[in-house]
C-alpha cells in the first residue's frame, strides 16, 4: 500500500490491522458514547451504535471514481494480503484504543463507553471497495455484519 496514502488515513483517524485493513471509529459511535442518539441500524434493526465498529479491509483500492465521494482516491496494489482471522481479531482492540479518551469527556455517558468494549456488530463500509479484498466471506468471527459494496465486483 502507498506509505503517503496510509499517512493520510492515520491523520484521519484510521487505524490499520495489517497492510491494507483498517478500522475508523463512526460518528454514530462517538455520539451515542457522548449521551446522544443512534444511526439507523439501532433504530430498525435493533443494532447498539456504541457496540458497532466501522472498517474495511481494502482501504487501498476503490474501482470507481464517484463525483460525490469525499474520500481521496488510491488504487495501490494489495501486495501481501491481510490474514482475515489477524483483522476479525484486530477490529475490537482497534476500536477500543481509538474510544479510549471518550470515558474522559465531560457528557460521556460512562456505562456506553464501558459497553462499547464489547463490540457485537461490524459495518464493513469504510473506504474502500470491500469485495476488492480476496478473501471476504466464509468466515464466521462471531459478530453480525453489514457488507456494503458497489456491486462492480463479481
Amino acid at each position: 500500500m502507498d506509505a503517503l496514502y496510509k499517512k493520510l488515513l492515520e491523520r484521519q483517524q484510521y487505524r490499520f490491522i495489517g497492510e491494507h485493513s483498517a478500522v475508523k471509529v463512526c460518528g454514530w459511535t462517538k455520539t451515542v458514547v457522548k449521551g446522544k442518539g443512534g444511526c439507523y441500524k439501532q433504530k430498525f434493526y435493533g443494532i447498539q451504535s456504541h457496540q458497532c465498529a466501522q472498517m474495511s479491509p481494502a482501504v487501498n483500492f476503490c474501482n470507481h471514481d464517484c463525483v460525490f465521494c469525499w474520500r481521496e482516491r488510491n488504487n495501490s496494489s494489495f501486495g501481501k494480503i491481510d490474514d482475515p482471522v489477524e483483522v476479525a481479531n484486530g477490529v475490537a482492540e482497534a476500536q477500543v484504543k481509538l474510544l479510549a479518551g471518550f470515558g474522559g469527556h465531560p457528557n460521556a455517558d460512562l456505562q456506553k463507553f464501558a459497553e462499547s468494549r464489547q463490540i457485537k456488530h461490524v459495518a464493513i463500509s469504510l473506504n474502500g471497495e470491500t469485495f476488492a479484498y480476496p478473501k471476504i466471506g466464509g468466515r464466521d468471527i462471531g459478530l453480525s455484519e453489514n457488507r456494503r459494496t458497489h456491486h462492480r465486483i463479481p
